[in-house]
């Protein structure tokens, strides 16, 4: 496996202490050929470098058939063909959220991969039961903030900014500033649509925009805040409680 390259930078450094990350092709490649050397006819990678950086490794280490990977979520509808000096791997992402299963059938022959067929399959959570371990969870986060009703809004300010501009500006900040020794959340949650965002003993504040859940802008206290949202069973999947920035206004592209 190859673990995010900037976990330590993309989370609170007390979650790694002592793990060191990167984008280490010699050590992958001694791998390799170490599960080679123990009888592995076909080797596959399962990567959360992004699909971008997974294309580049695939032509550096030699002995890897596939490489699985996420982080980008890109849903990939073919694999991606990369020749190296051994061969060719084949790279592809399977989305992000659980709305795609890739499926992957190899055909070995002779301890070498001969054949492959690839599908992208989409996941109609209205059509599956939810696993009862995974449900018992979410139910149980989402319980405290149920009885919680929506408040007023806080606050607007329109500007044409767009969702993938503010998660650039906003997302590393917020990973920065939630950390235990500030709040004692071990999680945030995001790419969550947008919601209703309660601070503890304040004023309640509202947000809406067109479907997306990046139009906020802070303010520049933090406070414990409940974060949940409204849009529906099939969003409204979990919630988490933590020392952030109030989140009070937002924008409307």
């Amino acid at each position: 496996g190859q673990a995010f390259p900037y976990t330590p930078t993309a989370n609170p450094r007390y979650m790694v202490p002592e793990w060191s990350f990167g984008i280490q092709d010699e050590r992958l490649q001694k791998l390799v050929e170490e599960v080679r050397g123990k009888g592995a006819q076909v080797v596959v990678l399962l990567s959360h470098n992004g699909m971008d950086v997974d294309l580049k490794p695939a032509t550096r280490v030699t002995g890897i058939d596939v490489i699985l990977g996420g982080h980008t979520h890109d849903g990939v509808p073919s694999p991606s063909v990369v020749k190296n000096a051994s061969g060719r791997t084949l790279v592809t992402n399977g989305g992000s959220n659980g709305k795609f299963l890739g499926v992957l059938d190899l055909e070995v022959k002779g301890g070498k991969v001969q054949g492959y067929r690839y599908r992208l399959v989409p996941v109609f959570a209205n059509l599956l039961p939810p696993d009862p371990d995974m449900d018992g969870c979410i139910r149980s986060l989402r319980a405290p903030l149920q009885e919680r009703a929506p408040g007023e809004a806080g606050g607007e300010r329109r500007a044409p900014l767009s969702a993938r501009q503010l998660q650039r500006l906003l997302g590393p900040g917020h990973l920065r500033r939630v950390d235990r020794r500030q709040g004692g959340g071990d999680v945030l949650l995001s790419r969550l649509p947008l919601g209703h965002h309660h601070p503890a003993g304040g004023t309640h504040h509202h947000g809406s925009a067109h479907g997306s859940n990046r139009h906020h802008l802070p303010v520049d206290h933090p406070q414990r805040v409940h974060r949940h949202t409204d849009q529906g069973d099939s969003w409204r999947t979990c919630a988490t409680i933590c020392s952030i920035p109030i989140l009070t206004s937002n924008t409307v592209a």
